[in-house]
């Protein structure tokens, strides 16, 4: 994080504050404010944040707008702060100037929503504007790109924060595939076992890693309502009292097919996502997630002549209350009766790459209408 103090220009049309002195050059996602004297909300500082400084979060809000969350609490600091914007009721958010903003969600239809708070402090009421740069969807109507800039008075005060977000899923995209597929290396001397690696303030792991084989737990498989794959990773027959472990563990295929090799991206929540995406759920000790969003890459999938499942490799990654797969993380590998060998059959991260880029990816690149 960069804190800096920054020079306001005007103009005869807007009043926003220059921030290409902050805006960093390198990094496709950040947020960045300057508050002037007498602002409540950033006290008169200024800051930039980025990738480097903590995780983001990125969502449509209910008022068919965009709303964006950044903390670096998981590496003990001491950072929170939202942004939500919306345009006026029943029209979507598109590359524009929005004027006359009041607080979000409490906006009247006709006005946009707006608000800019953290680190223990918000706007009961407040005015602004904010122009949006650009904005792209992809194909499931979720953010893909964002950026705009913002002018916020609190409790109508004249003092101004003035701010600028970006956001760029394939920043985080590439960076995720690269640890996903780095996990080939996991698990190599067993046909069986659970390996999981879990980032700083990812819940299910809680920020532990831990390798479980046929020794110390027993693993069962069985094909799941979504004609996919289950597993229980438990020790319940052979642990001490407090001293249990269990990990349940669910993929599903979209449009209710078998499991075969490959990738399935923009997985959510099992058993409630719909049926033209992949499922995916890892839970266990207590602790589960109400939505997640993640992908898995099947390395084996091995059935047998009645289709009962008898072999299966696989690598998830998993981001948990954070169905856009860019916050922390849980990645793991699990192999169950396994046979192939991984250097043979996981493409290079950057063949992956190059399938979402011309593919799905492209198919999103466009503005979302209702």
């Amino acid at each position: 994080m960069r804190q800096e103090s920054l020079a306001l220009i005007s103009t005869a049309t807007a009043c926003y504050v220059s921030l290409s002195l902050v805006s960093p050059a390198s990094a496709a996602t950040f947020l960045s404010f300057s508050s002037e004297p007498g602002d409540y909300i950033g006290a008169g500082a200024s800051a930039t944040f980025t990738r480097d400084d903590g995780y983001f979060r990125v969502s449509n809000n209910f008022d068919n707008g965009v709303s964006v969350s950044f903390s670096d609490f998981p590496f003990a600091g001491n950072n929170f702060w939202s942004l939500d914007l919306a345009p006026p009721g029943g029209t979507a958010l598109a590359p524009g100037t929005y004027e006359a903003a009041t607080r979000f969600p409490f906006q009247a239809p006709t006005e946009p929503g707006l608000s800019f708070s953290g680190n223990g402090r918000g706007c009961n009421t407040l005015t602004g504007r904010f122009n949006v740069q650009n904005i792209a969807y992809d194909s499931y109507g979720e953010p893909a790109r964002f950026q705009a800039d913002f002018e916020q008075h609190c409790e109508g005060a004249k003092p101004a924060l003035f701010g600028q977000v970006a956001f760029d899923r394939n920043e985080f995209d590439a960076d995720n595939l690269n640890r996903l597929l780095g996990l080939t290396n996991k698990l190599q001397n067993y046909k069986t076992g659970l390996y999981y690696f879990s980032q700083p303030g990812d819940y299910i792991g809680a920020g532990l890693e831990q390798t479980l084989t046929p020794e110390a737990v027993d693993f069962r498989i069985s094909s799941n309502f979504d004609n996919g794959v289950s597993f229980s990773i438990t020790n319940f027959d052979r642990s001490e009292p407090g001293n249990s472990i269990w990990w349940y563990l669910d993929f599903a295929a979209p449009q209710n097919t078998a499991l075969i090799p490959g990738l399935y991206d923009r997985a959510i929540r099992y058993p409630f996502q719909p049926s033209n995406r992949p499922g995916l759920d890892f839970s266990g000790n207590g602790r589960g997630c109400n939505q997640l969003g993640g992908r898995f890459q099947v390395i084996e999938a091995k059935y047998g002549s009645t289709g009962v499942i008898e072999g299966f490799d696989a690598l998830f990654e998993q981001h948990c209350e954070d169905e856009l797969a860019i916050g922390p993380a849980v990645f793991g590998r699990i192999r169950y009766n396994a046979s192939v060998t991984p250097s043979e059959s996981v493409p290079e991260p950057t063949m992956i790459l190059g399938i979402l880029a011309f593919g799905g990816w492209l198919i999103g690149q466009r503005k979302r209408t209702k």
